[in-house]
């Protein structure tokens, strides 16, 4: 596993990770966007193959009370946790509905023919599902597709659990060099890519 700065990233798989509300999750967005702007990708002339999710904030007057997920690319949407629906599962003051979360996620490990998978996080509230952290460790070990994702910083030592560090280039994000990141990311989808990769 290795961090990189102003160098191509040139392992099969991507993460950012960094302190909380630096903007992972808005840079998976922005690039998601760009991606359904472009009518193809240079390397292969088409359109990428995308799935995956993203988690955002669950807001009540002003008060974060949860958090959701949502699918890419069918909008698909469903509880991660919230603070007043009580399961078995519990992350400080949420509830973690990790049932309803596998019945959305796990899906999309199974789907054939991806280019890029986006997953957004590994992180706490998601790893108390073991089937997802065995799905996850599963596809970091293959080299296609290929994974744009975030992790907890916490959660990075995993990769070396898992076996799976020398897949991963891992990317520290701060908003100092925020666009300078994205930038890396996107030129990373523009030449990662081969036919042969499928």
């Amino acid at each position: 596993m290795k961090t990189l700065r102003r160098r191509p990233f040139i392992r099969p798989h991507l993460l950012l990770t960094g302190r909380p509300g630096v903007g992972k999750t808005t840079l998976i967005h922005r690039v998601i966007q760009e991606l359904g702007a472009q009518a193809s990708l240079s390397s292969l002339g088409r359109p990428l193959n995308v799935a995956g999710f993203y988690t955002q904030e669950i807001r009540s007057h002003g008060r974060r009370v949860g958090f959701e997920v949502i699918c890419i690319p069918e909008g698909k949407r469903g509880i991660l946790a919230r603070v007043d629906v009580p399961t078995p599962f519990r992350i400080g003051k949420y509830y973690v509905d990790v049932p309803g979360f596998e019945s959305l996620v796990m899906p999309l490990f199974r789907l054939q023919n991806l280019d890029l998978l986006i997953i957004d996080e590994i992180g706490p509230m998601e790893l108390l599902s073991s089937r997802f952290q065995q799905a996850v460790q599963a596809a970091l070990g293959q080299t296609s597709p290929k994974i744009l994702g975030t992790i907890q910083r916490k959660r990075i030592s995993l990769l070396t659990q898992w076996g799976v560090s020398d897949q991963a280039t891992v990317v520290e994000l701060s908003w100092g060099a925020w666009e300078e990141t994205f930038e890396q990311v996107m030129a990373w989808l523009q030449s990662g890519f081969t036919e042969s990769d499928q």
